[in-house]
């Protein structure tokens, strides 16, 4: 999920929610919030997820362990598709169609490599992805 985005639901929602982020611990922190960043059991991560009021995910093995529990979740889709590795339940948000296409040849699974390779994203901007201010309307109360 794009930096911005992500501070920009923390900003909405921290004052309501003690927010928790887990990340690897290479990736970028959030200002607001609880950061985990170093590695958790299986069993750690899903309590996480069962113990949660709200969840706002990405295409990760989280949105897949709240499914599994009936925990309707937000997940953000920039590089997947939910029509593929989601599911109904979860309130799906899904990045705009980019620009300029500069696929990976030899992709099938996903169209484009999010790992800190710039040239095989294609997105100039965060605004060409999500529109902050329709995001933070779909996410609701």
């Amino acid at each position: 999920m794009p930096i911005e985005i992500a501070q920009s639901i923390i900003n909405k929602y921290s004052s309501q929610y003690h927010i928790i982020q887990i990340s690897r611990h290479d990736g970028y922190g959030l200002d607001g919030v609880e950061r985990l960043s170093t590695p958790l059991t299986n069993m750690e991560l899903f309590s996480l997820v069962a113990a949660s009021q709200k969840r706002i995910l990405i295409d990760s093995a989280l949105q897949h362990v709240a499914a599994a529990f009936s925990l309707p979740s937000t997940v953000f889709w920039i590089g997947t598709s939910p029509k593929v590795f989601g599911y109904k339940l979860h309130n799906n948000i899904i990045a705009k169609l980019p620009k300029r296409a500069n696929q990976l040849i030899n992709s099938y699974t996903f169209d484009f490599a999010f790992d800190y390779n710039i040239n095989e994203c294609p997105y100039m901007s965060i605004s060409e992805m999500f529109d902050i201010n329709e995001t933070l309307e779909k996410l609701g109360n």
